[in-house]
């Protein structure tokens, strides 16, 4: 073997040997075999033993991201084919540790500890390396190149998606752990290592002020939102939309969806008295935010999104690669705030800031017919500039804030029109993101007051078959999988509570619009567009012969398992049964010459299987909150009074928590309270005519 050759059984020519270039009174130059030792690497590295990572850790050992890959990028920038396939590498390299290795020892090959440590602390290093502005700047500036183009070829579509990826890559990296305070030599190394990471007087990122949220101020400062907006309005959208909706979604890591929504009120509300203040500090709320835990299912489920690398004509790149990376983490959120990315001339406060603000409040509440053509857009930092301001958790989430009005006026309906397309092209394709994206986005629709021609193709027949049918297909597998004893059932249960999420925020955003329809509010119709406003009637009449879609939630009632499933999912199936209900009352009330009844609907829960998941649910009425109760009331109350069937009710699992209820002094309203006492009255004229009741439960 050539002496020269790196001996990991690769016959890869040695770095050390056959530089990719070097550096020249500051300057960066490539080697004449720079474009065919990239070419090898990238071909060998999808090779190589996947227990060992031999190539890999050469490469990480050699430094390569710092010492030549890094200064390609940003000196390189004139030679397509080794800027694109430079960047090509740092994706790979990149990739999540999750991607690449099995930490499960139950596998035959499972990856060595200090290989998946090795692998980490490269990730830490790559993390740090981006928070160089000068970085972000060329890789944006690279993007936005290709905008400005009238037809992209397939390279330059590569080009774009591999950039994106790279984006996501190091977004999704872990930070280097906070060093133990009393250990003084870990503290002092690292505050070295990151003294000109931040401009703050603290030794290194707290946790407050990221490495994630430096980033991001960073990428928005720079105009990393428009530019995916932007992207989202070409013709090839198709090669990076699901790019871009992995990277929204690390936007909003962290971010419970009750926080944005009270920064969007706190907002609205201060836009439409005219106190149009732009250091309002809205971001306050954050800190009386309910507990992100508690608050959003979403938060909890939304956990395994797949890293897909699209790259155009390479079949070659491996176009999924599977990694169980939590979207919890990604709680998503994404903000260009009233106060934008602040400039060192701090010009928030001018008079045109404030007018862009009026022109984006008189949008949302429908008195302008135009889209955000004026969208505030943050001033860009002196990119010669050595560090990156501060960013703490609330300058992000007034970014994410902002980002949230712009994105659901010009790319949501966009891009989820987009995956649903791409979906029911590639079954291989993950759905998390798609569900994800009706999940969280929805709620906001109807509290902006959002005009229906912004969700058109989102309020369709075929996207809600869909959801139905993945519901089905998810619900079957875990019935399936729940059989087999050494099944691990967790990650399943998250992507079926996603699924019954998703379906539940459409039928939510379904009924609001379906309510303005009928209702007048102080800016006009809800729907205002009444172009759009036959989408609405449209779906209220599918959802009549939706005979599917009824079943699903009979089906999921009545294969729950406490043993295996939560009680957060039955809470979602009644809650998400229970909007359909009202869906379903609306549309009959409104369509008398309808075939549909919904009492012969209603009859299909009068079993007591099905009432047992009710009552269930009821045990913990303390923790339910107001909609889950109510929910629950509204089914007891059709099937005892509507239907005369109060006997269902007169069981022990319902006269336990009735009688907590009114012994604890449970707050109920007058309706409920009624049908308590009915039932009870029923429970004792059962148990004094047939003794089948023990009498504890009516004592009361």
């Amino acid at each position: 073997m050539d002496p020269k050759t790196l001996s990991v059984g690769l016959g890869l020519p040695c770095l050390s040997h056959f530089p990719l270039g070097t550096f020249y009174k500051k300057k960066y130059y490539i080697s004449e075999d720079c474009l065919t030792c990239l070419n090898e690497i990238n071909d060998k590295i999808n090779r190589e033993d996947p227990t060992t990572r031999p190539l890999r850790r050469a490469l990480i050992f050699l430094d390569v991201l710092n010492k030549d890959l890094i200064p390609m990028l940003i000196y390189i920038k004139k030679q397509p084919c080794i800027f694109r396939s430079t960047v090509k590498l740092l994706v790979w390299l990149t990739l999540p540790v999750g991607c690449l290795v099995s930490e499960d020892v139950s596998v035959l090959y499972a990856t060595p500890k200090y290989i998946v440590h090795e692998l980490t602390q490269f990730m830490y290093n790559a993390k740090e390396a981006f928070l160089n502005p000068v970085v972000t700047r060329t890789i944006l500036d690279h993007l936005n190149s290709f905008l400005v183009k009238e037809m992209l070829t397939i390279d330059d579509c590569d080009c774009v998606n591999y950039l994106l990826l790279l984006i996501r890559n190091i977004l999704h990296a872990p930070e280097r752990p906070i060093p133990n305070p009393s250990d003084v030599d870990n503290k002092i190394s690292f505050a070295a290592s990151n003294v000109s990471l931040a401009n703050s007087n603290s030794s290194h990122p707290t946790t407050d002020c990221s490495q994630q949220n430096l980033l991001l101020k960073d990428l928005f400062g720079q105009g990393l939102d428009r530019l995916l907006i932007n992207l989202l309005s070409t013709s090839q959208k198709r090669y990076w939309a699901v790019t871009i909706a992995q990277l929204i979604a690390l936007f909003y890591k962290d971010q419970p969806v009750e926080s944005i929504q009270k920064l969007l009120d706190m907002w609205i509300n201060s836009s439409s008295t005219s106190t149009f203040s732009s250091d309002a500090h809205d971001s306050d709320v954050l800190q009386h935010s309910d507990d992100p835990c508690n608050s959003s299912h979403i938060l909890v489920m939304t956990r395994d999104p797949v890293f897909i690398v699209s790259a155009g004509k390479d079949d070659d790149t491996k176009s999924t690669i599977l990694t169980d990376i939590k979207l919890e983490e990604l709680n998503l959120s994404c903000e260009k705030g009233i106060k934008m990315y602040e400039s060192s001339d701090n010009d928030a406060q001018s008079p045109q800031n404030n007018w862009q603000q009026k022109e984006m409040q008189q949008i949302i509440c429908g008195s302008r017919d135009q889209t955000m053509e004026h969208y505030h857009q943050p001033k860009k930092e002196n990119f010669n500039a050595k560090f990156i301001p501060a960013a703490t958790k609330n300058d992000i989430s007034q970014l994410l804030k902002e980002f949230t009005v712009y994105f659901l006026l010009n790319g949501y309906n966009t891009l989820v029109s987009e995956l649903h397309e791409q979906l029911m092209e590639q079954e291989t394709l993950d759905k998390s993101y798609f569900l994800w994206l009706i999940t969280y986005f929805l709620r906001f629709t109807s509290q902006m007051e959002l005009k229906i021609k912004y969700l058109k193709d989102v309020f369709n027949v075929d996207i809600l078959c869909y959801l139905t049918f993945e519901a089905f297909r998810k619900t079957e597998e875990f019935e399936a999988k729940s059989l087999q004893t050494s099944a691990n059932l967790k990650k399943r249960l998250r992507r079926l509570r996603l699924n019954v999420s998703a379906i539940r925020e459409y039928l939510l955003a379904l009924d609001k619009y379906s309510c303005s329809s009928y209702k007048t509010t102080e800016h006009g119709p809800l729907c205002w567009d009444y172009k759009y406003e036959e989408n609405i009637s449209q779906m209220q009449s599918y959802l009549q012969v939706m005979h599917n879609l009824r079943q699903l939630f009979l089906l999921q009632l009545r294969l729950f398992n406490s043993s295996t499933q939560s009680r957060q999912y039955l809470c979602d199936v009644i809650t998400a049964n229970h909007v359909l209900l009202l869906l379903l009352e609306r549309a009959e009330s409104h369509s008398p010459s309808s075939s549909f009844d919904v009492c012969q609907y209603l009859k299909h829960f009068c079993t007591k299987t099905i009432l047992s998941r009710y009552g269930k649910a009821l045990e913990d009425f303390m923790t339910n909150g107001p909609f889950i109760n109510d929910c629950i009331f509204t089914m007891l109350h059709h099937i005892g009074c509507d239907l005369g069937r109060p006997d269902l009710l007169c069981d022990a699992v319902f006269l336990r928590s009735f009688t907590k209820m009114l012994l604890g002094g449970f707050h109920l309203s007058d309706d409920w309270e009624d049908l308590i006492e009915y039932i009870m009255q029923k429970s004792k004229q059962n148990f004094q005519t047939s003794g089948r009741f023990d009498i504890t439960f009516i004592e009361h």
